[in-house]
């Protein structure tokens, strides 16, 4: 259960950053990204992949800034302790997992789930 809850968080971390890589202009845009942007183009994406209805959407919205806003909080470990740095940021990724599942059905958690396991497929392929 662990794994598959840091898992999640590694993908859902990956998925949405994903559209950003794909553009031209995507370091120079993230550079430039405020929280609000980049939580606005996570909960497109979780609706996009779960179908999320309007009343999930403004609860996930809260998880996500609270997300971002303790992620932005870490950057600064980043560099001076890398250690340090992924251990916080998988627990931060863990609470959001979970927090993010309390806004989902039972279907949508089986998705999501379904998601995870696909991105932890192609992440293990690649190593």
């Amino acid at each position: 259960m662990k794994k598959a809850i840091i898992a999640f968080s590694m993908v859902l971390i990956t998925t949405f950053n994903f559209a950003q890589n794909n553009s031209a202009g995507a370091s120079r845009e993230k550079a430039t990204k405020t929280i609000e942007q980049d939580a606005k183009e996570k909960i497109a994406g979780l609706t996009e992949k779960l179908d999320l209805n309007t009343d999930q959407q403004a609860k996930a919205s809260a998880i996500v800034m609270d997300f971002l806003n303790e992620k932005a909080a870490l950057t600064s470990l980043k560099a001076s302790n890398p250690t340090d740095y992924k251990t916080k940021i998988t627990e931060v990724g863990k609470k959001y997992v979970e927090k993010v599942k309390t806004v989902l059905t039972v279907d949508q958690q089986k998705k999501l789930d379904t998601l995870i396991a696909e991105r932890q497929a192609k992440k293990a392929a690649r190593n």
